[in-house]
């Protein structure tokens, strides 16, 4: 298998130095080409897009509408792990999908797309639970609720086959009550918290609890690495990690 040309967005944010470290020992699979980062302009942009086989985005929003301009210039792959997008981004991406090919994930980490797949399997089963994801990050997070709590709400709601917008109860402040079907929300940020997310089925006799906790951010830049390696096999088309494990 011949080596993998890694170009990485946000290189010099908490993820990206994760994933140069985890790159050192991965000598045999990967070269870095290219580090992007906030100071880049779009013509570093294309030439990272030009040098490398695959972009890994663990940037911010902000920078992706360039991002995906240069990499559609040049055939770039893309794994985008930043989460926080306005659905116009969401667009993009699916578009340069019919040309290049696309993973997004809200989490790489294995573990919590594995709790993912377990809580959507768990609705299906516990009927007329009530469900809570409970999720907490480091303060210096800025989107609330994190993708990966909405990602898994949004694979209860599939499995409840209810709406999820019309569901999603993210402050409950002034909602009296709690309604059938409702799937609730609370976010916690302190400290230097890698993630953690939990899920919660409960019932007037049982409480059913499904979680993950990251340990290190080695957890999410080993997953951003397996599915790099992974899509550099893959044609065009918009994947996600489902997709990468065979959920």
């Amino acid at each position: 298998m011949s080596i993998i040309k890694i170009g990485l967005s946000g290189a010099n944010g908490r993820m990206g130095r994760a994933i140069q470290n985890l790159l050192l020992d991965k000598t045999d699979k990967f070269e870095l080409t290219a580090k992007i980062t906030s100071s880049s302009s779009e013509l570093d942009l294309s030439k990272a897009c030009l040098d490398s086989d695959i972009i890994i985005d663990f940037s911010s929003s902000a920078i992706l509408p360039s991002l995906v301009k240069a990499a559609a210039q040049h055939g770039a792959k893309l794994v985008v792990g930043t989460t926080g997008h306005a659905q116009s981004h969401f667009a993009d991406l699916k578009d340069l999908a019919k040309t290049n090919a696309i993973l997004y994930a809200s989490n790489t980490s294995i573990g919590a797309n594995l709790i993912a797949m377990l809580a959507a399997k768990s609705a299906k089963i516990l009927k007329g639970y009530d469900v809570e994801i409970i999720e907490a990050h480091h303060k210096h997070k800025k989107d609330a609720p994190s993708g990966t709590a909405l990602m898994i709400g949004q694979k209860i709601a599939d499995a409840m086959n209810i709406n999820f917008k019309d569901n999603a109860v993210f402050d409950r402040a002034s909602k009296g009550k709690r309604i059938d079907g409702e799937i609730g929300f609370a976010s916690i940020r302190g400290g230097g918290i890698f993630g953690e997310n939990e899920i919660m089925f409960a019932a007037d006799d049982e409480l059913v609890s499904i979680s993950c906790r990251a340990l290190s951010r080695d957890a999410f830049a080993s997953g951003a690495l397996i599915a790099a390696e992974w899509l550099s096999a893959q044609k065009a088309g918009f994947y996600s990690m489902e997709d990468v494990l065979e959920f």
